[in-house]
């Protein structure tokens, strides 16, 4: 594989793939460059979990290299020491073992944190969250946060400061005051006792669509222009803050695999591709293909370079004789499926992969189109669980609702979607589906089979999951659950906060007395995503026996 080791100068052999759902990782730099990012992305996603913002159940794909060299090679923007995006559903972060690099790997991935974790927020605040939560350090019970970044406060004590509509409006934002002022902000709003009580307020109205100078000043009583005042003497003496650290639920663990030469090529390729270096990709899907011609996976890259050059027709071939030598990548049918118009393909890449998004999201567009609303609103559902913050599906099934008669359910997706719209055109969309579910008729409900406490009539959770309800820990506060789900297949970790808000539907006359301990029942969840609160418990079915 000399030619593939002078092509990518890094030799493809020397790469590991290292996995703990649903993150994969791929680096040259070795099994303990690996798990010591794995390691950090699961200590933020404890602290973050905790705050009911946990990490996005989506994959996400992270490279690492050893060499800044080789990194430069992928990297989109030339300040860049590190990157995050996300596109099409897909997230990808590349990185590099240089300076700072457990800091700077933090700070991309919180990026992707509060990406999936709220609606669109300003530049700064997001550029600030992250860095200020790129220094948090767990140490047995203890968490510390807050620690000050001497670069930034050396920066803005020599430098002019951005004024607070600059601030807002992102101008300048190359240049690395904007990053140090934005993070020196947040440090002040989060910690500094007098600000410190409007931070959550100040998210909640963001995500509410409020414009960010009335939200500001609604949550913290003062302007921004205030705040950047009062900055200056915070700055003197910034300090950190430590708190109890949150309890490690589930002892994380890796699946190492070493990469073929063919596999870490097209993987590279892929990367290429992705980061717009499409002669390079080329090169390297080329390569592949003539070093192993028979490879599944070097057909699969070839028809993704034909794509990306809008040769259809090959890219097609290309695809099915990937297929056809027996390949099992959920991306390669759902592109067959795209090109096909076939929904059969379609429904083989969910099966594949649950957790393929687009493929669902599709599955229930196509199912709304036939009238099949069941149908169409399970696999919007499941879109939605794995990108929560895509306008297109929540418009996608409040219109699937409305469409099947869910006068309630159309218009919390309707407000889902009017609060993610980011375009005249999707707001007008969201304001008409909003429209079309109030002139919906009120429904009355149907006498229900068993009858439900008055009480626990509750708000609707906005996620579903069905699977087998494995243990229930009445030790933990709030009572625990774990859930073993069966599409994405996964383990979840719900929590009923107040029982007397949860409804619980039991079929074929399963108790509703509920043991603590281990448990093994078949049942679908409904539960708020943003903070894993269980609002509906579905009994399906007797008790499973070992």
């Amino acid at each position: 594989m000399a030619g593939v080791a002078s092509s990518a100068s890094t030799s493809p052999s020397t790469w590991i793939r290292v996995a703990s759902p649903p993150i994969e990782l791929f680096t040259d730099g070795g099994e303990k460059t690996a798990r010591a990012v794995l390691d950090r992305f699961a200590a933020l996603h404890r602290v973050f979990d905790q705050s009911n913002i946990a990490s996005p159940p989506a994959p996400l794909r992270v490279f690492v290299f050893s060499s800044e060299e080789e990194y430069r090679k992928y990297r989109m923007d030339s300040n860049a020491a590190a990157f995050y995006q996300s596109d099409d559903g897909r997230d990808l972060m590349v990185l590099h073992q240089g300076t700072a690099f457990e800091r700077i790997a933090s700070h991309e991935y919180l990026h992707l944190v509060i990406r999936h974790a709220s609606a669109p927020l300003p530049r700064w605040l997001e550029e600030g969250v992250a860095e200020f939560y790129s220094t948090l350090s767990i140490n047995g019970t203890k968490m510390h946060i807050g620690d000050a970044i001497q670069a930034h406060l050396s920066l803005l004590a020599v430098k002019p400061w951005f004024s607070a509509e600059d601030l807002a409006l992102v101008n300048r934002a190359d240049d690395p005051v904007f990053y140090a002022e934005a993070w020196a902000l947040v440090h002040m709003l989060n910690l500094a006792p007098a600000w410190r009580t409007g931070m959550p307020r100040f998210v909640q109205l963001l995500n509410q669509g409020q414009e960010q100078e009335k939200a500001f000043t609604a949550a913290f009583g003062r302007t921004m222009e205030d705040a950047l005042k009062a900055l200056r003497p915070y700055l003197r003496n910034p300090k950190g803050l430590t708190f109890p650290a949150p309890p490690m639920d589930v002892v994380t663990t890796y699946q190492v695999t070493p990469l073929a030469p063919v596999d870490a090529t097209v993987a590279l390729a892929d990367l290429a591709l992705a980061t717009r270096h499409t002669d390079r990709a080329r090169t390297l899907f080329l390569l592949a293909a003539k070093e192993n011609p028979d490879s599944p996976q070097a057909s699969a890259g070839l028809a993704e370079l034909a794509l990306a050059e809008n040769r259809k027709d090959d890219a097609q071939r290309e695809l099915e004789q990937a297929i056809a030598r027996g390949s099992r990548d959920a991306a390669a049918y759902f592109q067959l499926a795209i090109l096909k118009n076939d929904d059969t393909l379609l429904e083989k890449t969910v099966v594949i992969d649950p957790t393929f998004a687009e493929a669902q999201f599709l599955l229930g567009v196509r199912a709304t189109d036939k009238g099949s609303f069941a149908i169409a609103i399970d696999h919007l559902r499941h879109a939605i669980d794995m990108q929560p913050k895509r306008f297109t599906y929540w418009h996608a099934l409040g219109y699937a609702q409305a469409k099947s008669g869910d006068r309630q359910g159309a218009a919390e997706s309707a407000r889902r979607a009017a609060v993610l719209a980011s375009t005249p055109q999707e707001e007008q969309m969201a304001a008409s589906l909003t429209q079309l579910a109030s002139e919906l008729p009120l429904l009355h409900d149907k006498k229900s089979e068993v009858t439900t406490p008055p009480s626990w009539q509750n708000p609707k959770g906005d996620a579903r999951a069905e699977g087998t309800l494995i243990q229930i820990d009445c030790d933990s506060s709030p009572v625990r659950l774990v859930l073993s789900a069966q599409a994405p297949a996964r383990t979840i970790e719900l929590r009923v906060k107040d029982p007397s808000g949860v409804e619980l539907i039991n079929a074929e006359g399963v108790s509703t007395s509920l043991a603590c301990g281990e448990q093994a029942r078949p049942v679908a969840v409904d539960y708020i995503a943003a903070t894993r609160e269980i609002t509906r418990i579905e009994f399906k079915g007797a008790i499973i026996k070992p």
